[in-house]
């Protein structure tokens, strides 16, 4: 079942302090001393070579300013050569572009900037909704985002990803020319394709943040991989002094996500009949990290997620406290809009290429399965080849199991979409009874920035193809996994 963190709450209240459930929120009027983030999650961020700003903590407008800017810039570049640019994408405005001083952005002049107005200083609000303005010496994250960090990061990615595409090509070479393993070379390289998801959309992340001014609109959710956009998020977690939330799924995650991929290594290595070469150790170790990669992304979505839920919840406050200042308000809500849409967006795409495969894996799986034990019992399947089979089928079952058990506790279920709806409807709860225009209008446009992305169509495709392939499994080899087609080279 999904969390409805902003369920059966009541924000009617007739005190200056809000109410949410059964809590009182009196907010605090004295920032607490800065201290430093821990050092694990910047670690996880170098891991997943996120960094690709040499400064990544810049000057912050709220939505409202940032369009004025914008606008403002057009109108001179339009005077100044008789053109002007539609680059009015507030995402790519805010965490895409050079800061102020360009990326080498000093502390000094971090700590000078001052918020230009209160929706502005709500962007650096933290867990208390305290606006807390701090430099990248003070957070900790200076000694990690070194020079050279930004090319480091695509570096790294490539490697991993081409390796990846040099093991598919080598299937597609050894498999393509037999027609009874073609079921065998689509179930490879769904996999292969399924554990490129993440980093080839970091990778695309980077891209869009080394445009000049940023992809089209169409790309903005890839900021969801921005440093700039996670530093923001986090903040709201009060990690100086609770540290990094949910210890227990970031230990889970990786241990989970990486098992099987670890399973498949040794029983390649070791319990195959194949000779250990350095293609197959080098394949091995790819996909090892590739899946821990995978699992930490996961881990990062729940870091996003659970800071919305906190970033919503002091929303829905200050609205009760200014709702007779319907621009303070609208702006405030305008980016936290924004951003959620942007998450939100990106949980979709990912969605939307991680199912199909999952989809099309449990299908063949179940057939697998069936057509294996028939065969043992028919005895057409010696007891050496079964044992295999038996791991590889182990393999399969850890791998979807632990995919979607993982993938619903980063989001909190399948999708994030309810986080948005409970926040919505709370705001509707707001207005209750009344009848004002401007906020009427306010929040119809809400639904501009919170856009999702359809996966049924592609999912649909994906069970065809899957039902097919079933089909088609009464003429296959299905010992393919101890035979000289399990990647020995």
């Amino acid at each position: 079942m999904e969390a409805t963190p902003f369920a059966n709450t009541d924000v009617h209240v007739e005190t200056s302090s809000a109410q949410y459930g059964s809590m009182t929120y009196h907010p605090e009027t004295e920032a607490h001393e800065q201290k430093k983030w821990p050092a694990m999650f910047w670690f996880i961020l170098k891991f997943l070579c996120l960094y690709s700003h040499r400064s990544v903590v810049t000057e912050r407008r709220c939505y409202i300013c940032n369009m004025k800017l914008a606008i403002g810039e057009r109108k001179r570049m339009a005077d100044w050569n008789g053109s002007s640019t539609d680059d009015t994408d507030y995402l790519a405005i805010t965490y895409e572009r050079r800061g102020r001083s360009g990326e080498d952005t000093s502390d000094a002049h971090q700590t000078e900037d001052r918020p230009a107005c209160e929706a502005c200083e709500s962007l650096w609000w933290n867990g208390n909704r305290v606006p807390v303005i701090y430099n990248e010496n003070d957070i900790g994250v200076r000694s990690w985002n070194h020079k050279g960090s930004s090319v480091l990061a695509p570096v790294t990615l490539s490697i991993g990803l081409l390796a990846l595409l040099c093991t598919v090509m080598y299937i597609l070479n050894t498999l393509w020319r037999d027609h009874a393993n073609i079921v065998l070379m689509v179930t490879k390289i769904t996999y292969a394709i399924t554990i490129a998801i993440a980093p080839t959309m970091c990778l695309c992340s980077k891209l869009r943040s080394c445009a000049r001014n940023g992809l089209a609109t169409n790309w903005a959710f890839l900021t969801t991989l921005n440093v700039r956009y996670l530093i923001v998020r986090a903040q709201m977690l009060d990690l100086p002094r609770r540290g990094l939330p949910g210890k227990p799924f970031l230990f889970l995650c990786p241990c989970c996500l990486t098992l099987p991929a670890v399973y498949r290594a040794v029983v390649y290595l070791f319990l195959g009949e194949c000779r250990i070469t350095l293609y197959i150790i080098t394949t091995s170790l790819v996909v090892v990290f590739l899946t821990l990669y995978n699992s930490l992304i996961l881990y990062i979505l729940y870091i996003v997620r659970i800071s919305f839920q906190q970033q919503l919840k002091l929303v829905l406050y200050y609205i009760k406290e200014n709702e007779g200042t319907i621009n303070k308000c609208r702006s405030v809500l305008f980016a936290a809009a924004s951003d959620f849409g942007c998450f939100r967006q990106f949980c979709d795409v990912f969605a939307l290429a991680a199912v199909p495969s999952f989809v099309f894996s449990l299908v063949v799986r179940i057939i697998l399965d069936y057509v294996l034990y028939h065969g043992r019992i028919e005895k057409v399947i010696d007891e050496k080849m079964f044992r295999m089979e038996i791991h590889f089928s182990i393999i399969g079952w850890l791998n979807m199991v632990f995919a979607i058990t993982m993938w619903s506790v980063s989001l909190g279920g399948l999708q994030v979409s309810y986080i948005w709806d409970n926040f919505f409807a709370n705001l509707l709860r707001l207005n209750e009874g009344k009848f004002d225009p401007a906020w009427n209008k306010t929040l119809d446009n809400l639904a501009y920035f919170v856009k999702g992305s359809q996966i049924l169509l592609t999912s649909v495709c994906f069970s065809v193809i899957s039902v097919y392939a079933g089909i088609r499994l009464s003429d296959q080899d299905i010992s393919f996994n101890n035979t000289k087609h399990n990647l020995c080279g």
